[in-house]
């Protein structure tokens, strides 16, 4: 198990038109710790497939070899998850990536009108994602009508959450956590943006403050000592 390298291998699949079956419709959690050697998750998934309606819950863990987890492909098949739980996934750059799953469907084409909607995503946590730049890059809108609870602590590398629209109604003031602090400025781009920036003047006015101090010190022991 600790080889895995793909949870859900679909390379060499042909869907044709409407023949079209719902797979995996009695998995409702999905959960995966320590796996080292895991990139994918899903992989080579057509644009065509249908599956995975009822997952509920997505938590990952320490998977280290980890860079992108849903493709945009995968991100619409998702349509009962609720919870999604990333945790000390070293090498992980993004949630949604069209890198990720290796299919032949150019879903750049799209991107002008391209929209992905978690409908029932009402809790999103993202912890100790070191390398971690954005929840998703691309240019498609993102909506999140249910979600009302977003943890982000150690992801030090993000600075915006899309590069496209977000649209999240629910989200208020105590409702956004970024490294243990409770903060919110409209939008998630923006509460992001602020965050990271009060986090460099907090430590730069600290440094100043020390280094100040140190130099008043330093004088006083010379006069002291004349």
């Amino acid at each position: 198990m600790v080889n895995l390298v793909a949870v859900f291998d679909f390379e060499g699949l042909k869907v044709r038109g409407r023949d079209v079956e719902v797979t995996f419709d009695q998995l409702y959690s999905l959960q995966l710790f320590g796996l080292p050697r895991l990139t994918h998750i899903w992989w080579m998934v057509p644009k065509e497939f249908r599956g995975f309606k009822n997952l509920i819950l997505l938590v990952i863990g320490n998977c280290h070899s980890l860079r992108y987890l849903l493709s945009p492909t995968v991100a619409k098949l998702l349509v009962s998850l609720q919870k999604l739980e990333l945790e000390n996934c070293k090498a992980m750059k993004e949630i949604i990536s069209m890198e990720q799953d290796g299919s032949e469907t150019n879903v750049a084409e799209e991107m002008t009108t391209y929209k992905i909607v978690f409908s029932q995503l009402s809790i999103l946590e993202l912890v100790d994602l070191e390398n971690l730049t954005f929840f998703g890059s691309g240019k498609y809108e993102c909506q999140f009508p249910s979600l009302n609870s977003v943890v982000i602590r150690n992801c030090k590398e993000m600075k915006n959450f899309c590069s496209g629209p977000i649209c999240t109604p629910k989200l208020e003031r105590g409702k956004v956590q970024i490294d243990f602090k409770w903060v919110w400025m409209g939008d998630l781009n923006t509460t992001i943006q602020c965050a990271e920036s009060s986090h460099h003047f907090f430590l730069s006015y600290n440094f100043t403050e020390v280094d100040e101090g140190e130099g008043e010190g330093e004088g006083e022991d010379e006069d002291d000592e004349a």
